[in-house]
Order: C-alpha cells, then sequence, then structure tokens
C-alpha cells in the first residue's frame, strides 16, 4: 500500500524531524504562547460547545478523545503537539482509535470550532485559522486509512464552514504555502477513489477564484520531477469534476469561462511538440488528454482547429503507439463531431481520409484506420465519399502487384463502401475495375 505520506519521502520508522510540522503556528500568533501558559486553568470537564477559545476547544476535544487530562508540558503542547503526534505516526491500535475518535470529535462540532474562531478578536483570526490548520494538518502523516479519510473530510468540514466568509482567502494562502500537504491532498486523489470527491470539493472550494493558478503553478510545482503523474491526476480531476459540475453550478462556471482550458491545452501542446524530453507515454497522455477536452467543452473555434492541427501533426510521428493514440483520438473526435454537426467534421475527415491513402503500404497501420473508418461509414450514412475514395483508389491501383495483398479488413472496408448510402456511380464503376482487374491479376 503506498501511504500518503510515503509521496514525500517519509519512512515509517522515523518520526517527524526535530522542527515540528508545527512550528509554522509561531511564526503567525504570539496569542499561542499566552495560551500554553493557561492550559493548567482549562477545565477538561467543561462541555465541548462552551469551549470559549481555540485552545481550549482543542484541549477539551482532546481530552475527551483520549479519555485522559493531556499533560500540558510534555504531551499536548500547541506548539508541537509531540504527543499527539507520536500517536499519529507511530501510535499503536489504541492510539490510533484514539486520533481517530478525535477527527471524528472534530468533524461533529465543526460549527462550534469556527464560531470559537469567528468570535475571537478579529485581528487575530486569521493567525487562529492557521493555527487550526496546522493543528489538524498532523492527520496526513498517519498510516491508517481510516485516520487519513477523516483528516480529509475535517479539512473539508473546515473549508466549507468558511467558503461563504472573507477568511476563505487565508485558507488559500495557507494551503499554497503547504506543497507537501499539497501533493499529498492531491495523492489522496488516486489513493483513496472514495473520497476523490472529497478531495475535488476541498480543492474547488479553497481555490475556486485561484483554480488556474492551482492546477497550472502550485500542484505542477509538485509534481515536475514526474510530469507523466501531474497529466494524470489533472485528467482525473477534469473526468470527475465534469461528473460533479451536473449538481455544483460553480463548476460549471469554472469551465464555461475556458480559462482553464486554455491553459491546459497550451500545456499539453508545448509536451506533445517536446519529443527531445518527454518519453512516448508522456506524449499518448497528452494527446488522450486533448482528446477528452475537445469533445467535452464548447470553446473557442480557433483554439480547437490549432488543437486538431497539433494532434494531426502527432499522428505523422514515427513512433507507432504516439501514431496510432493520435489516429484513435481523430477518429473520436470525428464521431463526437459528425453526431453534433460541428463545422470542423469536414477538416477532420479530410485528415483521416489522406491518412488512408499516404499509410495504405503499411499494413498495421491500414487495418487499424480502415477498421475505425469502417465504423464511421456505418454510423454515418450521409458522408461523402469522393475525399476519401478517390486518391486511395488510385494508391492501390499504383501498388497492386504480386507483393500486395488483400486482406479481410480490406474486404470488410469496401463492403461497407458499396453498401454506403453516398456511393455514385462513377465510384462504383471504379471500385468494379478495381476488383476485375485484382480477379485477373
Amino acid at each position: 500500500m503506498n501511504y500518503p505520506h510515503n509521496v514525500i519521502g517519509r519512512r515509517k520508522n522515523k518520526l517527524l524531524n526535530k522542527k515540528s510540522v508545527f512550528s509554522s503556528v509561531s511564526k503567525h500568533s504570539k496569542y499561542s504562547k499566552k495560551a500554553l501558559d493557561m492550559i493548567h486553568e482549562i477545565n477538561y470537564n467543561k462541555v465541548i460547545e462552551d469551549s470559549d477559545s481555540l485552545h481550549e476547544f482543542i484541549i477539551i476535544t482532546l481530552s475527551q478523545a483520549f479519555k485522559a487530562k493531556p499533560r500540558p508540558v510534555e504531551g499536548v503542547r500547541l506548539n508541537d503537539f509531540k504527543y499527539l503526534t507520536i500517536a499519529v505516526v507511530k501510535g499503536k491500535k489504541k492510539e490510533s482509535t484514539w486520533v481517530k475518535k478525535w477527527y471524528r470529535l472534530l468533524n461533529k462540532f465543526m460549527k462550534n470550532l469556527v464560531n470559537v474562531i469567528l468570535n475571537d478578536n478579529p485581528q487575530r483570526i486569521e493567525s487562529q485559522i492557521y493555527n487550526v490548520l496546522n493543528v489538524i494538518k498532523i492527520g496526513l502523516f498517519s498510516f491508517d486509512d481510516d485516520t487519513v479519510k477523516l483528516w480529509m473530510k475535517c479539512l473539508l468540514n473546515i473549508v466549507w464552514e468558511f467558503s461563504q466568509t472573507f477568511y476563505i482567502g487565508f485558507f488559500w494562502e495557507w494551503l499554497k504555502n503547504q506543497s507537501q500537504v499539497l501533493k499529498i491532498i492531491v495523492s489522496l486523489f488516486n489513493l483513496y477513489p472514495e473520497i476523490s470527491h472529497v478531495v475535488c470539493n476541498f480543492l474547488l472550494k479553497i481555490a475556486y477564484t485561484h483554480l488556474e493558478e492551482l492546477f497550472m503553478t502550485y500542484i505542477l510545482r509538485v509534481w515536475d520531477s514526474d510530469i507523466f503523474k501531474y497529466i494524470e491526476i489533472l485528467h482525473e480531476m477534469m473526468n470527475l469534476m465534469i461528473r460533479m459540475s451536473n449538481v455544483n453550478p460553480d463548476i460549471e462556471g469554472f469551465f464555461l469561462s475556458g480559462l482553464i482550458q486554455n491553459s491546459w491545452v497550451d500545456f499539453l501542446i508545448s509536451h506533445l511538440n517536446n519529443d527531445a524530453s518527454d518519453p512516448n507515454s508522456v506524449r499518448q497522455q497528452c494527446l488522450t488528454f486533448l482528446g477528452d477536452i475537445i469533445t467535452t467543452f464548447q470553446w473557442n473555434k480557433t483554439k480547437v482547429e490549432g488543437t486538431i492541427d497539433a494532434i494531426a501533426i502527432a499522428s505523422k510521428t514515427p513512433w507507432k503507439n504516439q501514431r496510432l493514440t493520435a489516429f484513435a483520438v481523430l477518429f473520436n473526435i470525428f464521431s463526437h463531431f459528425a453526431i453534433n454537426k460541428n463545422p470542423l467534421a469536414p477538416k477532420i475527415y479530410k485528415i483521416l481520409s489522406s491518412s488512408i491513402t499516404e499509410y495504405h503500404n503499411n499494413e498495421e497501420l491500414r487495418e487499424f484506420l480502415l477498421l475505425n473508418m469502417n465504423k464511421i461509414l456505418q454510423q454515418n450514412p450521409n458522408i461523402p465519399l469522393e475525399i476519401l475514395l478517390n486518391p486511395l483508389l488510385l494508391k492501390i491501383k499504383k501498388f497492386l502487384d504480386d507483393t500486395y495483398n488483400f486482406n479481410i479488413f480490406d474486404f470488410d472496408f469496401f463492403k461497407t463502401i458499396v453498401e454506403h448510402k453516398k456511393l455514385t456511380l462513377n465510384l462504383s464503376i471504379k471500385i468494379g475495375k478495381l476488383f476485375a482487374w485484382m480477379a485477373v491479376k
């Protein structure tokens, strides 16, 4: 199992380094030191809903979850939470149960937690948000799947509660400076498909006005050493967000703007053309992603046309797998455009028709192209055949000799042709002459 924190290179038997993950709290708030002096005065039997401060809320929930009075100095210190850190990272089953109970309490009393923060001194709200986020984030270091999932849901819940307030901007400022946290959050998208919608909702809420920056700068920055993985994550997130857009108008509005599609397309085309440094698999992934963007969104015609040209150029590569992927994407786009009567459908049809003629001597590629064109012709009885057949028949006649073999897929293709609604008398005569000559030869 690839636990999420392994993404950042942590070894299971290694505790957090001397500088705790929570040391950043002190950078944001001097109030935490004052609160630490007041821990001795906290009533641990107090009802959670009656908490008067963030520190009191955290300490009381921990006390109830762990069924013990926290040891102020050696245990629950606000600036490093030493005991909680150990319980999360190396805790046994018992400690793991306590940690999960604590996250459940946080989720249950999230509104109370938010109210405690909002009722504080307005000048301290920003630092209080940073404090609670840095305390909550300790769950991402757990080796327990359920703990990680509870942590992610807890993070989403607090963001959700603040999403309609001015303070949501502080969450974005926190996240963009937490590259390791962001990398783990994005990794959860693949590791735990059952909470992938939670991850997407979290990112959409926390960075709604910064989504292009999130995808094209910060997520790219944490995956810059693995472009294949980065593109895979973007593609999967796009597909999930499209499914979620049916119930979330914010997502629909995000895609309707067209900004992110343009950014994605420019990035993908740049790597599609970067033959010198990108492996073949990356370029194939770029092609598939581009095809899905074109068939999913309605956006600038000039941009779509340029993208189609880039895919067509990629179909002429010497790499077989990339070439097959490019043609598969073009056929898929054409099918979609033909159904929706897109004005760019004829352009793709011409590209595919000329490719069938150009690569007709390549038996493996010819089979792939003819089988796919066969399906296109069966699905679209009104497609004109002259563009496809006139150059193809000349090419076949020119190279027809003892070494040229017609295969079953060739006969299947011409069977579809002769049964096609748009077959003209002139083309019928040419096909008849060709097959008569083949019979004699």
